[in-house]
């Protein structure tokens, strides 16, 4: 059981990046046409920008990483699912995306971000290291103009209560802060789930042991994640608790 529970947590690990980050893609495909990151207003921005000094990060940071590495991974996750653009306000078109994205393979999807150029170059980015190493990221995620901004997003999705995410989704800024708390960092992650996903979504299968003894694992908790303490999140251990039943 316990093994069990370790495995696991790898897995909310990965869900710590790639849950907001696939609502924060998806509203960027949905939103309708704006300058501004995730279709924020001035106003949103004016207030996150604010946050993430507040919480020692720099924006420019963000920008950057929004602009060059995160701009070509959207593009290749768009290219990979030819999924067409759903700025349009044309029920019929909007369907039509439904339709699409019901239809991706997000194994091989996932599969093919890890292996991709664009990966590569957001994991080597100067700006990925100072946001990992300096940002308070559960600063962030207790601000109210992020939780705010947060909750909309989940909503633009059709992410509510009816929706099977919902549960989870909404945990995702205090899994998150979370994992801050007790140690963890963004790059670090990252790492971990560069290096396992592969084996498990190639085919592999989800084998608890060959995730525990995996480097990257490893590299994980030397960084400074105590998993203990992430254990004694309450958002977490509720999570854990409904997987394990």
């Amino acid at each position: 059981m316990m093994m069990k529970k370790l495995a696991t947590v790898g897995l909310i690990g990965l869900g710590l990046v790639s849950a907001p980050n696939a609502v924060f893609g998806r509203s960027l495909l949905q939103e309708e046409a704006s300058d501004l990151p995730l279709g924020m207003t001035e106003g949103q921005l004016a207030d996150i920008t604010d946050a993430v000094t507040e919480c020692s990060g720099d924006w420019s940071d963000i920008e950057a990483l929004w602009q060059n590495e995160v701009a070509d991974l959207i593009a290749l996750v768009e290219a990979e699912t030819s999924t067409v653009n759903a700025q349009s306000k044309d029920k019929a078109e909007a369907e039509t995306v439904v339709e699409e994205v019901a239809k991706v393979d997000y194994g091989k999807l996932a599969l093919a971000v890890l292996e991709s150029e664009e990966w590569d170059a957001l994991m080597a980015s100067e700006e990925l290291a100072a946001l990992s190493e300096e940002m308070e990221l559960d600063c962030v995620m207790e601000n109210e103009a992020f939780a705010s901004l947060f909750q909309n997003m989940l909503a633009s999705n059709g992410i509510d209560e009816s929706s099977p995410m919902h549960a989870v989704a909404k945990q995702a800024p205090a899994i998150a802060g979370g994992y801050y708390a007790c140690g963890g960092r963004i790059k670090p992650v990252l790492e971990f789930v560069e290096g396992v996903a592969p084996g498990m979504l190639g085919g592999g299968g989800f084998d608890p042991m060959s995730v525990l003894a995996a480097p990257e694992f490893m590299a994980l908790q030397a960084s400074g994640f105590d998993m203990a303490c992430f254990f004694g999140v309450p958002e977490v251990s509720g999570l854990l608790g409904s997987i394990m039943g």
